[in-house]
C-alpha cells in the first residue's frame, strides 16, 4: 500500500472567506468525512472514564460547556470510481479557531499541545472568531 503525505490546508481568519467555497465542495462531494478537535481541556480525566455512562456524559457536556475549540481539523475523502478499489481523493482542513467567550485553560492540554507543534501566537493573532452555540444571532435580535 502507498503512503502519501498530504497537504492540509491552514485556514485562519484572513484566508477564511476566500478558502471557504473551497472546503464547502470538498464537504458537498464528499463519500466519508473524519473530523478532529483540539480543545483548551477534556476536565477531570477520572470522570471522563467513569462506569456509569450518565456521569460520564454530565461530564463531557460539563467539558463542552467551559473549554473552547482551539483548533478543528477536516478530512474530506471522496472515492475515485476509476481506479482501484478504496482509492480515495482526500482534501484536509485545518481550521485555527479563537472562542471570543471566557474559557478554561488546562495547563496539561497546553503543554501537550506545545509539544505537539500547535501555535497559540497564530491563534491569537489571526484564529477564526466565533461564539460557542448556533444561537448567538438569536440572542442578539430578542
Amino acid at each position: 500500500m502507498a503512503c502519501l503525505k498530504v497537504p492540509v490546508i491552514d485556514m485562519q481568519n484572513d484566508n477564511f472567506k476566500d478558502l471557504w467555497p473551497s472546503m464547502l465542495l470538498a464537504i458537498k462531494t464528499s463519500t466519508f468525512l473524519a473530523i478532529d478537535t483540539e480543545l483548551s481541556g477534556l476536565g477531570p480525566r477520572k470522570n471522563l472514564m467513569n462506569q456509569c455512562i450518565e456521569e460520564r456524559y454530565k461530564s463531557i457536556c460539563s467539558a463542552a460547556r467551559t473549554r473552547s475549540i482551539l483548533s478543528l481539523g477536516l478530512a474530506c475523502f471522496r472515492e475515485l470510481p476509476n481506479k482501484d478499489n478504496n482509492t480515495y481523493l482526500v482534501q484536509i482542513f485545518n481550521l485555527t479557531l479563537l472562542c471570543m467567550e471566557d474559557y478554561t485553560i488546562e495547563p496539561q492540554s497546553v503543554q501537550f499541545l506545545v509539544q505537539h507543534g500547535f501555535d497559540f501566537n497564530k491563534q491569537y493573532s489571526q484564529g477564526i472568531a466565533y461564539h460557542k452555540g448556533n444561537d448567538k444571532d438569536a440572542d442578539r435580535k430578542s
